[in-house]
């Protein structure tokens, strides 16, 4: 008789453990989506005024549920990214070597 069949529970325990080595870290991948998803929207919960608002806050505060001025959102997102991007572009030089002198195993 082969040995899968006469001990059943190892024939079983070996592919669940298997299974189980794929399927967690998948499904720890989507647990994170609710909590990325809402990111924009928790601080309206700590946050009391307007003016203590993040960009990321008030850029969204330019849609509401009845209507979306996505040319309002749109200027606003591009007023809020390009500090970021000028930023990077004078500052290009230095991250490439940092990244690159980070990668190099000495």
């Amino acid at each position: 008789m082969p040995f899968r069949l006469q001990h059943p529970q190892v024939a079983v325990q070996l592919p669940l453990r298997e299974l189980h080595a794929v399927l967690v870290p998948l499904a720890a991948l989507q647990l994170d989506q609710p909590v990325l998803s809402g990111w924009s929207y928790g601080p309206l919960v700590f946050l009391d005024s307007m003016e203590k608002f993040t960009l990321p806050v008030g850029v969204a505060l330019f849609q509401s549920s009845y209507a979306n001025e996505y040319g309002l959102t749109l200027a606003a997102s591009v007023i809020c990214t390009t500090p970021i991007i000028l930023i990077f572009l004078i500052f290009s030089r230095q991250i490439v070597r940092g990244i690159m002198e980070g990668a190099v195993k000495s």
